[in-house]
């Protein structure tokens, strides 16, 4: 008796489970969560472009022309940007910024031009492990 009971409200469940999601729980979609893409890494027009677009935005924030030529030069001749994606190449050229610059009112402004996010992230409020270099300087945005 028991164990026809047991069966009996199985069956049940079963029946109401179809009954509140059709044909049971197979249509609920779990396949409809978004899947983040792998980012594309940059083949070396692309990087070129990046490192373009990255120092114009650069020379309209900084005053210093001496400094974004400089940086020019020195960013120019990396080899390491093929190959990485675009937020990785920003990192790259940021952390080298970032041991070039003191001030963190102006990285903060140069971030946010290059990324779009206005703060940064954490690990770019630390000191940069980059040598120090002889031209670091403590340059402002223009007005």
């Amino acid at each position: 008796m028991k164990r026809n009971a047991i069966l009996l409200v199985v069956l049940l469940l079963f029946a109401a489970i179809r009954v509140f999601f059709g044909d049971g729980l197979a249509s609920v979609n779990v396949a409809a969560t978004p899947v983040p893409t792998p980012a594309r890494t940059l083949n070396k027009a692309q990087a070129d472009a990046l490192l373009d677009k990255l120092l114009d935005s650069l020379a309209q924030t900084l005053e210093d022309d001496e400094s974004v030529d400089f940086l020019r030069d020195r960013w120019t001749g990396r080899k390491d940007l093929v190959g990485n994606t675009r937020r990785q190449v920003i990192e790259l050229l940021f952390d080298d910024l970032r041991s070039l610059l003191d001030d963190q009112e102006t990285l903060k402004i140069v971030w946010s031009n290059w990324t779009g996010e206005k703060n940064l992230p954490k690990a770019m409020t630390e000191p940069s492990k980059s040598p120090t270099d002889p031209k670091k300087t403590s340059l402002s945005p223009t007005p």
